[in-house]
């Protein structure tokens, strides 16, 4: 059994215990010998949904900047002792849990061994999914038997181990201990911590990664003005800060000596959707903390879709799921010329402009704050659509 998409958790030093826990118990309470982490590194917008999740940060991966997080330190106490094809022992012979809370797994593949376990507690290791019953942890002192082992008992075995703290301050990630004595007997007796993950293993092979410090992180603003002509992109490739949400664009030839190359929306039938999200093509560019705002695009309705239509917006501040729900605001223009402004789902204004199936026109939205309101005009080929200000609730 795998357990899908089973980490997905906000990646501080709860979403590193998190996952240490989930990686165990799984095991341990449901037989499930893999945990599927989504995602590996959050190299997204942190105002789409699900920020901070995964094992790194690379918010803006254009900067070359990046955050090590807690979960990779919890997963490398599995990771770095195991390859796969080994196999988990069963629980009451090898794995199980421990006498005060918390759980151990041992994995093999026949030579060596790997006993990974974690104590952490309830309020230091919560989860988005699958939260567990309320349940205490102790400090405890824990004897293990090696016994019925193929190959030689071991004189002692290699120790690592973290503490996951209350914040990153308090916290020590993936620290080479003291090696643990088995005696002749086959026995080692262990001092477990509370909210630590610990793994014991014959492998020596062990080792914490070093990494230079990151250039220094700089927000999309940091690239504004932005405009692109798409010049620079492979055929079928992404195009550069967009997320796509719901369709798929990719850069796709013209052959139009003024337009070349664009961004062009392939997706033409509605998808399987596993939440409510929009059936609306999006995808998004920037930051939550843009404002003002001007966007400018040329857009083309391609022949055959008289039912198309193209929007733009800004001030978003959702994605995914929750893209049925849009804040912001948003012109939108379809190909029988009708129009339309909108703030969120509420309607503000509307109109028509020439709009031709298979001709290329310019459109622009611009959001310009006025004292506790802000004020959106809007052009479809150097015309004026309208000029409205809104007022903050």
């Amino acid at each position: 059994l795998w357990a899908s998409e089973d980490y997905a958790t906000f990646a501080d030093t709860n979403g590193g215990g998190c996952l240490a826990r989930t990686i165990n118990q799984n095991y341990v309470n449901g037989q499930m010998t893999a945990t599927i982490s989504w995602n590996l590194i959050a190299s997204y917008y942190q105002s789409l949904p699900f920020p901070g999740s995964g094992l790194m940060w690379a918010e803006y991966p254009w900067t070359g900047h990046y955050d090590v997080k807690s979960p990779i330190w919890s997963s490398a106490h599995t990771t770095q002792f195991t390859e796969i094809g080994w196999r988990y022992l069963n629980v009451g012979h090898g794995s199980g849990h421990l006498p005060k809370n918390g759980s151990y797994v041992t994995l093999t593949n026949g030579k060596d061994f790997t006993m990974v376990v974690e104590t952490m507690t309830n309020d230091r290791s919560s989860c988005r999914w699958g939260i567990p019953p309320k349940y205490s942890v102790q400090n405890q002192t824990v004897t293990f038997q090696i016994k019925d082992w193929e190959g030689t008992t071991p004189k002692s075995l290699y120790f690592w181990k973290s503490y996951l703290g209350v914040n990153e301050e308090s916290s020590s990630y993936f620290i080479r201990q003291t090696s643990v004595p088995v005696s002749t007997g086959g026995r080692f007796t262990v001092e477990l911590e509370v909210n630590s993950v610990y793994t014991f293993t014959t492998l020596s092979t062990g080792r914490k990664g070093v990494y230079d410090n990151p250039p220094p992180s700089k927000s999309f603003l940091s690239l504004l003005p932005y405009s692109d002509d798409f010049e620079q992109y492979s055929e079928h490739s992404e195009a550069r800060y967009f997320t796509d949400q719901t369709g798929s664009w990719e850069i796709f030839d013209t052959k139009n000596p003024v337009h070349k190359k664009v961004m062009r929306q392939t997706v033409l039938q509605p998808v399987i959707q596993w939440c409510p999200a929009s059936s609306s093509p999006i995808s998004v560019i920037g930051t939550r903390n843009t404002t003002d705002f001007n966007i400018t695009i040329d857009a083309l309705i391609e022949e055959g879709f008289t039912a198309g239509w193209v929007t733009i917006g800004g001030r978003t501040m959702q994605g995914g799921c929750e893209n049925s729900y849009l804040t912001g605001y948003y012109l939108t223009i379809h190909a029988n010329g009708e129009w339309r402004l909108m703030s969120g789902i509420h309607l503000m204004e509307k109109g028509n402009a020439a709009v031709r199936v298979a001709t290329w026109f310019k459109i622009s939205l611009q959001a310009k704050s006025a004292g506790k309101g802000v004020m959106l005009s809007g052009e479809f080929n150097g015309r004026r659509l309208f000029n409205v200000r809104q007022e903050k609730e």
